[in-house]
């Protein structure tokens, strides 16, 4: 037993990447997004790319600002435009946008909070600040009811929880970094994240909960990646949670 509870921290840590969610599929918000890859040794994301390191440390240094613009919804609710809608695909819409503003807010106070007062936000589009374009690209709420199922599956038939497998929800961003003065991409990323496993969690029956932990995970990721040189290591988050909140 004592070498069980010395090898399941490797196991967890090990497996880590095996619960992750796997890549979304290619958008087209960020240009040539065939530059992005898998580059751990600096951002925790399914692609990474940056133009030139040291050209964008030298400007990331001399204007010590970003703005962040308004993060785009278009592609993620796309499928809830079309004709004969209906009231559910409108409410859907009106869900993503307010996932929207809140990855916004999210990811200014994380800056803020960053611990680098130098470093500031800019309320508005400006030539001494860096622009930061964002886009929730997919966006698919948990399924409360299939997760419902599951747990009362899990007390009377043997593997019944599985079920939850299919009611698990993920969301999934793109972003870029431009020069504020001829928009040219210095810096793009994108990533996807499901829901985080956990023991018992009320998130699993909840739409957005856990669409909320990715954000607030992604906010604080970014705020580190934009705030710290290109040597510089963000570490990516867990893909199980003990918070059952």
């Amino acid at each position: 037993m004592q070498w069980l509870a010395l090898q399941l921290p490797v196991v967890c840590l090990t497996g880590c990447s095996l619960l992750k969610a796997g890549p979304s599929d290619v958008t087209g918000f960020v240009p040539h997004p065939e530059l992005l890859a898998e580059h751990r040794e600096r951002a925790p994301f399914h692609g990474y790319w940056v133009a030139d390191p040291a050209a964008h440390e030298r400007l990331r240094l001399s204007l010590r600002k970003v703005y962040l613009r308004p993060v785009s919804t278009d592609i993620a609710t796309a499928r809830y435009r079309t004709p004969g809608g209906g009231e559910g695909k409108r409410d859907r819409v009106e869900e993503v946008e307010e996932l929207a503003r809140y990855f916004r807010e999210r990811l200014r106070l994380a800056i803020l909070a960053h611990g680098n007062p130098e470093f500031q936000v800019a309320n508005e589009p400006q030539a001494d600040a860096l622009p930061v374009e964002l886009a929730l690209v997919d966006v698919e709420p948990t399924r409360p009811a299939v997760n419902l199922a599951g747990t009362a599956a899990g007390f009377v038939v043997p593997g019944g929880g599985l079920i939850k497998t299919f009611g698990g929800g993920f969301v999934a961003m793109e972003g870029m970094v431009t020069d504020p003065v001829d928009a040219a991409v210095l810096e793009a990323f994108r990533d996807r994240e499901g829901s985080k496993k956990a023991p018992a969690t009320i998130k699993d029956y909840r739409r957005y909960h856990h669409i909320r932990v990715a954000l607030d995970d992604w906010a604080d990721q970014l705020a580190e990646l934009l705030c710290t040189p290109a040597g510089h290591r963000v570490e990516d988050s867990l893909p199980f949670s003990i918070n059952p909140l």
